[in-house]
């Protein structure tokens, strides 16, 4: 009996024990916390996050929700990047196929059409691999849609090797923003910072920052210590900023990166980038990531060439899909 996975759909007198899992898994992130789905309006979402019990023990949980389209969709998860299975550290292959198989059995009993599920990029599920894709795959998921990430191993010997990876286009524009007095520190001005965003986004890409003004001061005053505001700042006025997910103990993600264009030949984001990398490296982080490069799959060649110049590499971030 030892081996009977059980599931249960997570209520509120669970939040707490599943947070703790998702900190201490193989692969949770900030984005698998019930406290940061939370912040979502109360019925935006129908909740349908599973935990998934071997004996007394949680092994994995998966945070999703019932979706609204006309036939009954298990998604994980449309408040957050991405969603997926959390597993328990040191679960082996069997196990993990195990969890699938009592979750689709799941998702017939209870009359769902379909399951969408945005998986994280490589680098988040390194103590697994790619077992659990591999695993999807084998229980008939297809591949919906594909992003391209970008992203940095911190893995330098030192400060100047960090530097030896940059390409010589990147180190000059960061030498330029400190020649013209550009500095660089953890900043409070979200006001400025959204308000620089916002224009970027609607003159140049026809688009609204991910989160609203609220939302954004929301979550930043509930993860104080894992959302993080940086800023660069010339003649002490701010010019761009960074907004910073720490989103486990070893990996950040730069969710957004915006400067004001009237100060584009300062370089504010060579600068940005090569201070948020050093400032990570010095906190022993393993891993940063800068985010997507591609819409619904379309890259954006131009941002794909400035942050190759930080000696970035890519990485697929799946969508999979199953039909019932």
């Amino acid at each position: 009996m030892k081996d009977v996975i059980k599931i249960k759909i997570m209520s509120e007198n669970d939040v707490n024990q599943w947070d703790n899992f998702v900190e201490n898994s193989g692969n949770g992130t900030i984005f698998h916390l019930q406290r940061f789905l939370n912040y979502h309006p109360p019925g935006k979402f129908n909740n349908h996050s599973i935990i998934f019990h071997n004996g007394k023990d949680i092994i994995a949980i998966i945070p999703g929700v019932e979706g609204k389209q006309k036939n009954k969709v298990f998604i994980s998860h449309p408040g957050a990047s991405f969603g997926g299975f959390v597993l328990k550290n040191g679960i082996n292959i069997k196990k993990i196929e195990n969890i699938i198989s009592v979750f689709l059995e799941y998702i017939k009993k209870n009359d769902f059409h379909s399951v969408l599920i945005t998986q994280s990029s490589l680098p988040y599920q390194d103590r697994f691999g790619e077992e659990i894709d591999f695993l999807l795959s084998l229980y008939g998921f297809r591949i919906k849609k594909k992003e391209l990430t970008s992203g940095l191993f911190l893995n330098f010997a030192s400060e100047e090797d960090m530097l030896k990876n940059f390409k010589n286009s990147a180190v000059r524009g960061v030498k330029k923003s400190l020649r013209n007095n550009v500095n660089f520190r953890q900043s409070d001005d979200i006001e400025i910072f959204y308000s620089i965003l916002s224009e970027n986004l609607r003159k140049f890409h026809k688009t609204e920052p991910t989160h609203s003004y609220d939302e954004l001061k929301k979550l930043m005053s509930k993860f104080s210590d894992r959302i993080l505001l940086f800023g660069a700042y010339h003649k002490g006025k701010m010019i761009g900023g960074i907004v910073l997910f720490l989103c486990r103990k070893d990996i950040a993600l730069i969710f957004y990166i915006s400067s004001d264009r009237r100060y584009q030949a300062l370089r504010p984001e060579n600068l940005m980038l090569y201070e948020m990398i050093k400032w990570l490296y010095e906190r022993n982080y393993k891993y940063l990531d800068f985010g997507t490069l591609s819409v619904d799959m379309k890259i954006n060649y131009g941002i794909y060439q400035f942050r190759r110049g930080f000696g970035t590499v890519n990485f697929v971030r799946n969508q999979y899909y199953l039909k019932i």
